[in-house]
């Protein structure tokens, strides 16, 4: 779940939330969900003026990008206004193992355009419930250890 003060977003996800509520759905209804859907991803993906996705965030997407994991990054605020973003890794193996990992960088309490590393959690094959993330430096390990064949999607 993504929590943002936009209030552009919000107005997409209510009206996509309406939409998804009916049982039935024209096509044209179909269409605007999906429209919807990628309005607010893109919307998501935008760095707030000022702000750049940190440099270990970068990278890590980018290894992960190079290994077809799955990759996604989502920028929102916290209820004080203060910007945040979230980056997604994952990976699943064909007959059920996978590795997921979801990092959070803050700018609470820091001066404007700066970040900090503020928490992940981590489920993986070794504990599939999730639990505190390692290292970045050790997520980069097990990305580079574990890429996806070419025959997986990455998105």
């Amino acid at each position: 779940m993504i929590y943002t003060n936009n209030p552009t977003w919000l107005s997409r996800d209510f009206e996509r939330d309406t939409l998804l509520r009916l049982t039935e759905r024209t096509t044209d209804q179909q269409q605007r969900i999906a429209d919807l859907t990628a309005e607010m991803r893109t919307i998501e993906a935008t760095a707030p003026d000022g702000y750049a996705l940190p440099k270990p965030a970068a990278d890590l997407l980018a290894l992960a990008k190079a290994n077809r994991w799955l990759t996604a990054a989502r920028w929102s605020e916290d209820s004080g206004g203060n910007p945040f973003v979230d980056i997604q890794v994952a990976h699943r193996v064909p007959g059920g193992s996978s590795w997921a990992y979801r990092l959070t960088w803050w700018t609470r309490d820091l001066t404007p355009g700066r970040m900090r590393y503020a928490r992940g959690v981590a489920s993986t094959p070794q504990q599939p419930g999730w639990t505190t993330a390692p290292s970045v430096r050790a997520i980069r390990e097990v990305i580079a250890a574990n890429p996806a064949s070419p025959t997986e999607e990455a998105a």
